[in-house]
C-alpha cells in the first residue's frame, strides 16, 4: 500500500503539472489548435504503440534479470521504433487525406521522430520500481515533467499556435532521454540473443497494447471522423482532463504493486488477500472520483479552461465513468501478469476495442458525439465487470467479491443524492460552489462507505487497509 501511495503521488504530481500546462495553454491557444494537435497525437499514439512490447513489465517481472536480457528487450523496441517512425513519415499524406485535415501532414512527419527518441531512454523507472525505490522514481518523473511543461508554455507564448505543442512534444522526448540516463545510466548493445525468452510474453503484451490503443481511442477516432478540428479539440481536451483527474489516480496502483504481486504469486492466501485489497481500493477511489467529476464537470471546465471551453463540461461528465473503468482495467493487467496469464489482458482489451468500435460507430451515426461518449462509458462498465468476474475465478477467495463492488456503489449513490438534492440552490462564485460540492459529496461518501463496512462486520479488506493508514487516534475511534 505504501508503494501504491507513492506511485499515486508520483503520477498525480506529474499530471498536476500537466493540468497546469493545459490550464495555461487553453487560454493561449484555440480549440482548433488543440484539434489539429489532438488529431496528430491520436495517430502518433498508434505508431508509438507498435514499439510497446512490455519492456518495463518484463524488467520488473524477470527474476535475476541480466544486462543481456535488457539489451535484447531494448533492441526489439528500438527496431520496432524505427519501423514505426518510417511508416508514420511516409503515410502522413494518406492519413491526412483520410482525416480531411491537411495541416497534420507536416506535423506527423516531424512527430515521426518521437518513437525513435523514446527508444533511447534508459530503463531507469522500471529498475527503480523493481528495487522498490519509489522516492527516486518520483524525483525522476516529476523533474522530467516539470522541464516539459516549462518548455511547452514558453513555446506557446512565443508561437501562439499548435506548433508550440508539436515542438514541445519533441523537446519532451529529448528531455525524457536525458533525465532517464541521469537517473540510471545505460549503454545499450544491439542483440537478439534472448528473444526466445521474452517472445511469448512480449507477443501477448504487444497484442494487449493494440487492443488497449484501439479501446482507449475508439470514441475519439469516431468523433474525429465526423467532426471538424475545432469541435474535436473540445472533445479531445475533455478526454485529456479525464485522464489527468481519473487515470493518474488509479492506474499507478497496478504499476506500483506489480513487483509485490510477482513476489507473492507463490503464496496463495497472501496473493488472494493482496488482489482483493487492490480491487477494493481502486473501486473505492474510482467510483468516488468518477461520480465527483460528473457532479462538478461544469465547474472544473470553467475553472481550468475558461468560459470559451464551456461545451467541454458536458463531454467530461459523459466520459468520466468510462475513463475510470478503463483505468481500473489497467490495474487488472498487473494481476494477469503476476498470475502469468498476460493473454487474459490481451483478450479482454481486444474484445473491448471491438465493442467500442462497433457500438460507438452506431451511436455516432444516430446520436452524434454525445451518443459516442455515453456508449464509451456503458461498454467500459460491461467490460470491467467481465474482467472482475474472471479475476474472481482466477484468484479464488473465501470471502465474497460482491461486497467489494456494492459498498462503493451505494456510497456513490448517496454522494450524488446529497449533492443533487441535498444542497440548497444559491448564487456563488464557481470556485466556492465547486468546493462546497466536493466537501459535501466527499463527506457523505466516506460516512456511508465506513457505515456499510461497519454493518458488514468490519471485515479485513480494502476499507480496513485504508483506515490503517490514518493516525492512531482516528483508527481507535473508527475501528
Amino acid at each position: 500500500m505504501v508503494g501504491a501511495a507513492a506511485m499515486v503521488a508520483t503520477r498525480f504530481s506529474v499530471r498536476l503539472l500537466g493540468l497546469v500546462s493545459v490550464t495555461i495553454l487553453a487560454r493561449l491557444l484555440t480549440p482548433e489548435d488543440f484539434g489539429v494537435f489532438g488529431t496528430a497525437a491520436l495517430v502518433l499514439a498508434f505508431f508509438i504503440m507498435v514499439k510497446e512490447i512490455g519492456f518495463g513489465e518484463a524488467v520488473i517481472k524477470t527474476q535475476g534479470i541480466t544486462k543481456e536480457d535488457i539489451d535484447t528487450l531494448w533492441t526489439i523496441r528500438f527496431l520496432l521504433s524505427c519501423l514505426a517512425a518510417l511508416a508514420l513519415f511516409f503515410l502522413a499524406g494518406p492519413i491526412a487525406s483520410f482525416l480531411k485535415e491537411p495541416r497534420v501532414i507536416d506535423v506527423l512527419r516531424l512527430m515521426a521522430f518521437i518513437p525513435v527518441l523514446d527508444s533511447f531512454c534508459s530503463p531507469a523507472s522500471s529498475l527503480l520500481l523493481k528495487e522498490f525505490k519509489y522516492g527516486s522514481d518520483f524525483i525522476l518523473k516529476s523533474s522530467d515533467k516539470l522541464v516539459r511543461v516549462i518548455a511547452v508554455i514558453i513555446l506557446a507564448l512565443t508561437l501562439k499556435s499548435y506548433w508550440a505543442l508539436v515542438f514541445g512534444s519533441l523537446l519532451a522526448a529529448v528531455f525524457g532521454v536525458i533525465v532517464s540516463h541521469i537517473a540510471r545510466p545505460y549503454k545499450p548493445s544491439l542483440t537478439l540473443a534472448k528473444w526466445k525468452t521474452f517472445g511469448s510474453f512480449s507477443l501477448w503484451i504487444y497484442s494487449r497494447g493494440v487492443g488497449k490503443y484501439l479501446g482507449n481511442s475508439a470514441d475519439e477516432l469516431v468523433v474525429r471522423a465526423s467532426e471538424n478540428s475545432a469541435f474535436f479539440g473540445i472533445y479531445h481536451v475533455s478526454r485529456d482532463i479525464s485522464r489527468i483527474l481519473i487515470t493518474e489516480l488509479i492506474s499507478p496502483i497496478g504499476e506500483a504493486l506489480l513487483p509485490a504481486l510477482v513476489k507473492f504469486s507463490g503464496e496463495i492466501d497472501r496473493f488472494s488477500s493482496a488482489v482483493r485489497n487492490i480491487v477494493g481500493v481502486y473501486l473505492i477511489v474510482g467510483v468516488a472520483v468518477a461520480l465527483g467529476i460528473i457532479l462538478t464537470s461544469n465547474e472544473i471546465v470553467l475553472l481550468l479552461l475558461g468560459p470559451q471551453w464551456g461545451e467541454a463540461g458536458r463531454y467530461l461528465a459523459l466520459i468520466a465513468i468510462g475513463s475510470a473503468c478503463n483505468s481500473m482495467a489497467d490495474v487488472n493487467q498487473s494481476i494477469f501478469i503476476a498470475k502469468n496469464v498476460p493473454r487474459y489482458g490481451a483478450i479482454f482489451w481486444g474484445v473491448r476495442a471491438s465493442s467500442y468500435f462497433v457500438f460507438c460507430l452506431i451511436s455516432g451515426i444516430f446520436w452524434g458525439a454525445e451518443g459516442v461518449a455515453i456508449t464509451f462509458s456503458l461498454v467500459s462498465i460491461v467490460m470491467l465487470s467481465a474482467e472482475l468476474v474472471s479475476i474472481s475465478f482466477l484468484v479464488p477467495s473465501k470471502d465474497t467479491w460482491f461486497l467489494l463492488f456494492v459498498r462503493p456503489v451505494l456510497a456513490g449513490g448517496a454522494m450524488c443524492a446529497s449533492v443533487l438534492w441535498g444542497m440548497p440552490s444559491f448564487e456563488a462564485p464557481i470556485g466556492v460552489l465547486a468546493a462546497l460540492k466536493v466537501l459535501v459529496g466527499a463527506s457523505v461518501y466516506i460516512i456511508v462507505l465506513v457505515g456499510l463496512w461497519w454493518i458488514s462486520g468490519k471485515p479485513k479488506g480494502p476499507e480496513h487497509a485504508l483506515l490503517q493508514k490514518l493516525p492512531q487516534k482516528v483508527q481507535a475511534f473508527i475501528l
